[in-house]
């Protein structure tokens, strides 16, 4: 299978295209064939190397993707061949609040491969269902962004019922005729 890797460069040249073998799976995985990928800013940090992000030379980077299931281990009954997933940012936040051990092991991270690949193995429960109204490539976005949002609202916003929430876009710039000057 093919992987990108992070080279000693620490750019966003500094990706690596490798061929790696196809990882065997324990009974409770799964094996994923990636079909789409987004990139995050802190993806950025990661493979530019930038402080604390700094992974080692050979991570495969990358936090956000969607896959179909390809093999699962003989353990794994709550997932089926063909289902569509997407791997879990930080699959220790799985419900409570956010504390230091659940912060352990963010995917594509310092410590841990990424999406980057044709083919990825997730423990049964660090991967959960896509719907099927969401297009791959809009589902791979939304792991690490709604857990940023998840974090900023109710985390740290401490938001609550019957509260209103106004949220600045951070999207691009609509051309049209009567915009320019």
């Amino acid at each position: 299978m093919k992987a990108y890797q992070v080279t000693e460069k620490y750019s966003i040249a500094g990706l690596a295209l490798v061929e790696k073998d196809i990882p065997k799976l324990l009974p409770h995985q799964v094996l994923v064939k990636i079909k789409a990928a987004s990139l995050n800013y802190r993806d950025l940090l990661v493979i530019k190397g930038i402080e604390s992000w700094k992974p080692p030379v050979g991570r495969i980077p990358i936090s956000d993707g969607v896959g179909i299931v390809v093999e699962k281990g003989i353990a794994v009954n709550s997932l089926k061949i063909n289902d569509r997933v997407a791997g879990l940012f930080l699959p220790n936040w799985l419900e409570g609040k956010l504390n230091p051990a659940k912060l352990v092991n963010p995917l594509g991270g310092r410590l841990y491969d990424g999406v980057l690949q044709e083919y990825v193995v997730f423990d049964k429960s660090a991967v959960i269902k896509v719907p099927a109204f969401l297009s791959d490539a809009a589902a791979a976005t939304l792991p690490c962004a709604g857990l940023t949002a998840w974090n900023g609202m109710m985390e740290k916003g401490k938001i609550g019922p019957g509260q209103t929430v106004l949220i600045q876009g951070t999207g691009g710039y609509l051309y049209s005729p009567r915009n320019s000057r």
